[in-house]
């Protein structure tokens, strides 16, 4: 489906592809809501978003890795459910062609992570070590009903470890690692 005239002139496209170093992921388009353009929004910070807190401007990522600029409201709706509005998008069939968009923001943007808070990009990519051994990294943080799992890359194995383990000992953010239980190995 073509992309419509309102549509292309309200997303203004960005350079670059897919998420840049300087961004961070904030939720994703997981389905349309009515007919006048709302947007069913995934977030990956659960209800105290910067998304909620009115207009803001953030980068659309196609699943193609197209850039699109956009300013975007969003707000609680039924149940754990957040409605998103993008200006310049009225229409059901216009909401429909940003279906599995992911949506980010400039982290300069975002307000600083409070006390045990950590943002998903800076958790990517931390060096897994065991007993002062680096046997890994983390690859992903996914969001479940039950509480959010870290997915560890380990000697080649996939482990996922619930954030709120007791396995993870320490998250070093300057040191660049996340020192887990050997505990937790036993798994593999």
């Amino acid at each position: 489906m073509a992309p419509s005239k309102t549509a292309k002139s309200s997303l203004q496209p960005l350079p670059g592809r897919g998420l840049l170093d300087d961004e961070v992921e904030l939720g994703e388009v997981v389905g349309i809501f009515g007919v006048k353009g709302e947007l069913r929004v995934h977030l990956h910070s659960h209800r105290d978003s910067v998304l909620l807190e009115g207009p803001v401007d953030v980068v659309l990522i196609a699943p193609d890795g197209g850039r699109r600029s956009a300013s975007l409201s969003c707000r609680p709706g039924a149940g754990k459910r957040i409605l998103g509005r993008i200006r310049g998008v009225s229409q059901r069939e216009q909401a429909a062609e940003l279906m599995k968009t992911r949506i980010a923001i400039a982290r300069h943007a975002l307000p600083p992570a409070g006390e045990g808070e950590f943002y998903v990009a800076d958790l990517q990519g931390l060096t897994v070590e065991v007993d002062g051994v680096a046997r890994g990294r983390v690859v992903d943080v996914a969001h479940t009903a039950g509480g959010d799992l870290l997915e560890l890359s380990i000697d080649r194995d996939v482990l996922f470890v619930a954030f709120a383990s007791e396995a993870i000992l320490q998250v070093d953010l300057e040191g660049g690692r996340l020192v887990l239980d050997p505990s937790a190995l036993h798994e593999l």
